[in-house]
């Protein structure tokens, strides 16, 4: 790291050198990256019945299920049996969060 002399340039500045090697070797094999939307995600909550005997990753409501990689997270936050469900039945309400591709 230095400074160039005042004769090359007006103003003061710097220089410096990277050993990209260095830098490379020393570096995760692999980045992950994830796009930032520009857009909020999107939150919402959907009811979904089915039988009690069903393990609850196989009640996921079909909205959820077509976003495909856009959702984000889900999770169940409440279950219901009862009279209104009918016999063998229960109500499971999700909760999911989902990117947004557009302003609409």
């Amino acid at each position: 790291m230095g400074e160039l002399h005042p004769s090359l340039l007006e103003g003061q500045w710097g220089a410096f050198e990277l050993d990209l090697d260095a830098l490379v070797a020393a570096a995760p094999e692999a980045v992950e990256f994830e796009a930032v939307s520009p857009y909020p995600d999107v939150r919402q909550i959907s009811p979904s019945s089915s039988m009690r005997a069903c393990p609850q990753r196989t009640s996921w409501p079909r909205s959820a299920r077509r976003l495909g990689p856009e959702l984000r997270s889900a999770a169940v936050f409440d279950e219901y049996r009862g009279e209104q469900t009918g016999a063998g039945k229960r109500s499971l309400a999700f909760r999911s969060r989902s990117a947004r591709r557009s302003e609409r």
